[in-house]
């Protein structure tokens, strides 16, 4: 009896390191993988920004900043060959006009007359068509160098003359035809702003007078032009607008006949509707 007790007792003792050494380990579970990471600066896939997302008003990029090449869509107003006043430069104007040209001279008469010498004076004055065509480039921003003419046309002018020594001289009456006034030369155009259309232009030049000497050589001298306008654009490169001009003219005659010379002085005020292609 002492003997089974002594051995139920060490198997009593002995169960709990069998138990251990025959209970199997539980298997390892793989612990969840993260998500892939996005590219540094994208939004994580399926993100969209919530409605009226974008800039706070009054944002602009940090100086220096340039979008990426090919970024976005290019819009009209960032062609620079679109609505900009640049490259080649057609102005066609076509209008209305009142002119002035006033003409005085001292002529001498043969010798054996009654007087020797006398003042001969005359004036026309009348409405008509006017009219421009000018053509050029573009040399800087908003900056147009060209040449072209500008004029008007006093439609049957009204003439009024007066002598000091010839009274036959002396009177008021209206010219058939048309007296032509304005200028042939060179011209700058400047816009402020290039892609609006305010503008301010200059010529100098030739005189353009329809009036001759005894011979039928015409009136020659200098003349210049001052205009300002505004055009409005209804193409890419076509606009529409209109413009205030004025011109002037000094010019001589000579006369052979008569040993005498008539000084000519013609001043133009018109506007026009003109078309410009810039």
């Amino acid at each position: 009896m002492h003997a089974l007790a002594t051995l139920a007792l060490s198997l009593l003792i002995a169960a709990p390191a069998f138990a251990q050494s025959v209970t199997p380990a539980p298997e390892a579970v793989p612990s969840p993988q993260p998500p892939p990471a996005s590219p540094p600066g994208s939004p994580p896939p399926g993100y969209y920004p919530p409605p009226g997302y974008g800039p706070p008003p009054g944002y602009y990029p940090p100086p220096g900043y340039a979008p990426p090449p090919g970024y976005g869509p290019v819009s009209r107003a960032e062609d620079s060959t679109v609505r900009r006043h640049d490259g080649f430069y057609l102005r066609m104007g076509l209008g209305v006009g009142y002119g002035h040209v006033g003409s005085t001279g001292t002529f001498s008469l043969p010798s054996g007359g009654a007087v020797s010498s006398f003042d001969l004076s005359a004036t026309y004055d009348g409405w008509g068509s006017a009219y421009e065509l000018l053509i050029g480039g573009t040399l800087a921003r908003g900056f147009v160098l060209g040449g072209g003419f500008v004029g008007q046309d006093i439609s049957n002018p009204n003439l009024s003359t007066h002598s000091n020594a010839l009274p036959a001289a002396t009177g008021n009456l209206t010219a058939s035809g048309s007296l032509g006034v304005g200028a042939l030369g060179p011209f700058v155009d400047w816009f402020p702003n290039d892609r609006k259309g305010l503008h301010f232009g200059a010529m100098i030049g030739l005189a353009i007078l329809g009036l001759q000497n005894d011979s039928g050589k015409l009136s020659s001298g200098v003349a210049g032009a001052l205009w300002g306008g505004h055009d409005f654009w209804v193409a890419d490169q076509w606009s529409l607008g209109g413009e205030a001009r004025v011109a002037g003219v000094s010019a001589k005659r000579d006369f052979s006949d008569y040993s005498g010379t008539m000084n000519d002085k013609a001043l133009s005020i018109e506007l026009l509707f003109t078309a410009l292609y810039h």
